[in-house]
C-alpha cells in the first residue's frame, strides 16, 4: 500500500504502520520518505515514524533535524517535540538543533521548550 498512486491510501497505510509500533516498519516508511516530494506526505510520514517509538525512528528524526533544510527540518523538530518528552530525548533534540546551525530551528526549539 505504500507504493500506491493514491496518496490518501499511502498516508493511511503509513499511519497504520506507525500505530503498529513495530520496529520493522521503519525501513519501509523511510523508503517512502526518501521518494516523497510533497510536504503534506512528509508530514504524515514523519508522524508515522515518530509513532513507532523505537530508537531507530528517533535517530531518523534527529538526523532529519540536523541535515535537512527548510520546512522538512521544521516538521521533524515539531514532531520530535510533540512525541518525545523525557529529559534524555529533549537533550538529544537540543543537540540536533544546535548541530543544524539553523536559526529558525533554534527559535522554534526555544519557543516550544519555554
Amino acid at each position: 500500500f505504500l507504493n500506491n498512486e493514491d496518496q490518501a491510501l499511502v498516508e493511511l497505510a503509513a499511519l497504520a504502520l506507525g500505530e503498529s509500533k513495530n520496529e520493522t516498519a521503519l525501513e519501509p516508511l523511510t523508503g517512502v520518505w526518501a521518494g516523497a516530494h510533497d510536504d503534506e506526505m512528509k508530514q504524515v510520514l514523519i508522524q508515522a515514524i515518530a509513532m513507532l517509538r523505537c530508537e531507530g525512528a528517533f535517530e531518523f528524526i534527529l538526523d532529519t533535524i540536523e541535515s535537512d533544510y527548510g520546512h522538512v527540518s521544521e516538521l521533524a523538530l515539531k514532531t520530535a517535540l510533540l512525541h518525545y518528552h523525557d529529559d534524555k530525548s529533549r537533550e538529544a533534540i537540543a543537540k540536533a538543533v544546535e548541530n543544524s546551525d539553523n536559526p529558525v530551528l533554534q527559535s522554534i526549539f526555544k519557543r516550544e521548550s519555554a
